[in-house]
């Protein structure tokens, strides 16, 4: 079994970096993305009437690679999300709205208390 290292990655969140989680939590956070906005691809489609292959030949994309947005299992570029909005009618901003609302936020991890002799030094 693989085994995934802790490493940490630094979010931007405006124009500081301050927001701080391990690889394998990005991880998860990029896929709850892909997953939202993979559901308002689907809810745009639907409510146009669109298939999946009417929506392919609009956008310039493959039926495969619209099925695959709508499942969260690709990760989509800015270029196509683009080329989405186009083939759906809509703008970009119009498309993702409500991603952000869709994506389960986490709840907060509790503060690590230190161990050993850094816990010796804290108190």
């Amino acid at each position: 079994m693989a085994r995934r290292s802790a490493r940490t990655v630094w979010i931007a969140a405006g124009s500081a970096y301050n927001f701080r989680m391990t690889m394998e939590d990005a991880s998860k956070e990029w896929s709850a993305v892909a997953v939202a906005l993979g559901t308002r691809v689907m809810q745009e489609r639907t409510r146009l009437g669109l298939t999946k292959e009417a929506l392919a030949d609009r956008s310039g994309l493959a039926s495969r690679y619209i099925w695959r947005v709508e499942e969260g299992r690709q990760n989509i570029q800015l270029g196509n999300i683009a080329r989405l909005a186009r083939g759906l009618g809509v703008s970009l901003a119009e498309l993702t709205a409500g991603v952000e609302e869709l994506v389960e936020q986490p709840e907060p991890k509790p503060p690590v208390k230190p161990r050993g002799p850094a816990a010796k030094r804290a108190g």
